[in-house]
């Protein structure tokens, strides 16, 4: 980027057009006008916030699906879409190693870590004889967000964990969700994963894992060690656009159930018509969206999983 914040809203600054112009001339303009205020995320040597440049592939396929237009919030209005990314959903499973069976594609780890944490509080809320669509979160037990201790690692300390859960417990409030990073933004570290799985089980509570950016290591030897335990957790959230190389605004997350997955957010209107297939409105908290998993699906297309392992 060579122009300043002024210079930039300077290039952009002007009133709404009255008439408007030739399809033809319109991309020239933007591109002319972008010029010195793009960042560099499509370059191999691009680090910043770990984000990628898109595949050739992912590339072609997200104009594509720009232009056919699929509503993937309802089947009946993207009947092939839909079903591509049940697919692909069960690829990214298998890729990262995680028994999961449902899924869904979001607009990054931030929508997909909110999804997660619904379908564990409709999980917690069932543990407790609440049904959070009908009653609503009042009617749960008293829910509190508590910090666990780091070690000189950057990773969550078990033992301080374990004495939180005891706290709250002996306090009169339940315990629900643990949350456990792996691979932090600013650090790179990964929580020890397995350790917190035994004591989720131990204390019947809901492992979320946030893989947004270390999902995938895994694939790589040396790696694999630092996130052993992932395919312990009941879900987990991971962004495409950094690891898989596709177009910013693509994540994913998978459960481990399905049926849970699905009664969190059951219900519907006379205006949505179902289909033969899947409704993916009921899966998560937007009604329409696009295509999002077709450039996912062109990714390990031209990649293959000994390519992903390679990158």
């Amino acid at each position: 980027m060579t122009l300043d914040a002024t210079e930039l809203r300077a290039c952009f600054d002007e009133p709404l057009p009255e008439r408007g112009q030739p399809l033809e001339t319109i991309l020239a303009e933007l591109e002319q006008r972008s010029t010195g205020g793009l960042a560099g995320g499509t370059g191999g040597r691009y680090f910043g916030y770990v984000t990628g440049g898109s595949l050739p592939a992912a590339a072609i396929v997200e104009a594509w699906t720009a232009a056919v237009d699929q509503n993937v919030g309802m089947w009946p209005l993207g009947p092939a879409a839909v079903e591509l990314e049940q697919v692909t959903l069960r690829w990214l499973a298998d890729l990262v190693g995680f028994p999961g069976e449902s899924g869904y594609f979001g607009s990054g780890a931030t929508m997909t870590n909110t999804i997660a944490l619904a379908v564990a509080r409709h999980w917690f809320g069932k543990r407790h004889g609440v049904n959070v669509l009908e009653q609503g979160v009042r009617a749960l037990p008293e829910l509190a967000v508590r910090r666990v201790p780091i070690d000189e690692r950057y990773r969550m300390e078990v033992r301080p964990l374990v004495e939180a859960i005891e706290r709250d417990r002996a306090a009169g409030v339940e315990p629900a969700i643990v949350i456990a990073p792996a691979g932090s933004v600013n650090t790179g570290a990964c929580d020890p994963l397995d350790e917190i799985a035994d004591v989720c089980a131990e204390h019947v509570l809901w492992l979320h894992v946030d893989g947004a950016f270390g999902a995938f290591f895994g694939l790589w030897k040396p790696a694999r060690g630092l996130v052993r335990g992932i395919e312990r957790a009941d879900s987990l959230a991971v962004d495409a656009h950094k690891w898989l190389n596709v177009p910013n605004g693509v994540g994913f997350l998978l459960l481990r159930d399905a049926d849970l997955h699905r009664e969190t957010f059951a219900g519907s209107a006379g205006y949505l018509t179902p289909g033969a297939g899947e409704n993916l409105h009921e899966l998560g908290i937007e009604a329409s969206r696009s295509w999002r998993g077709a450039c996912v699906w062109a990714a390990l297309k031209q990649l293959g999983r000994e390519g992903v392992g390679d990158s």
